[in-house]
């Protein structure tokens, strides 16, 4: 074989080598595109999957929040109500323990002192019944410290009454025992309990959400 033999049969030897990687590298990287456009797909696939799983969630969570916010909003409302009767029995109440405690009274004209006493006592025996029922069928809507103020206001005003209508219930005489009892159902309406009906208002006025502005 010459030289211009050699070098011909060379150069075709270097065109089918070149043709040969050439094409290698082609199906590299259609293999590399495939294989990319394979993940590709597959991380789209799995973004898809994600966001819906997301939006699910985040959908689930949104719709717990509503009604978590619905129920504290009914229950807020209802402890509102049960605040409002409740004070309203206790200011009744304590109207009128005032009145039947008072050391100096003037009987209506149209009736008898010793009527007008027995009916005092019982209204107040009454209301005290109203406001304690009412009282322990919704302790349940108060915290402790406030359901502590309240058992220690319901014991002081049933303590008051109790000294109070002693005399009455017993048929007592006037004597210095059931004036000290007097003086003393009267000193705990109008110097024990109010102390605690301004921090129990205190209570009422933060659960219901009065601010002090």
């Amino acid at each position: 074989m010459d030289v211009w033999e050699y070098l011909q049969h060379l150069g075709i030897i270097t065109i089918i080598t070149g043709i040969v990687a050439y094409t290698i590298k082609l199906i590299i990287k259609h293999l590399i595109d495939s294989k990319t456009q394979s993940y590709q797909y597959e991380l789209d696939l799995k973004t898809d999957e994600f966001k819906h799983t997301l939006s699910l969630e985040a959908e689930g969570f949104k719709n717990k929040l509503n009604l978590d916010f619905l129920k504290a909003s009914k229950l807020h409302e209802k402890r509102i109500l049960i605040v409002e009767e409740l004070y309203n029995k206790i200011v009744v109440l304590n109207e009128s323990m005032i009145q039947l405690t008072a050391i100096i009274k003037v009987s209506p004209s149209d009736k008898p002192f010793e009527e007008s006493e027995q009916e005092e006592m019982s209204k107040s025996a009454v209301l005290f019944n109203d406001f304690a029922n009412y009282y322990v069928k919704n302790k349940i809507y108060f915290k402790p410290s406030t359901c502590e103020l309240l058992e220690t206001l319901k014991n002081e005003f049933y303590q008051g009454w109790n000294s109070y209508t002693l005399k009455k219930r017993f048929n007592l005489q006037d004597n210095q025992f059931t004036f000290e009892n007097s003086q003393k159902a009267s000193s705990k309406v109008r110097e024990v309990i109010p102390p605690i009906l301004t921090q129990l208002e205190a209570d009422f006025r933060e659960l219901v959400g009065v601010e002090d502005r």
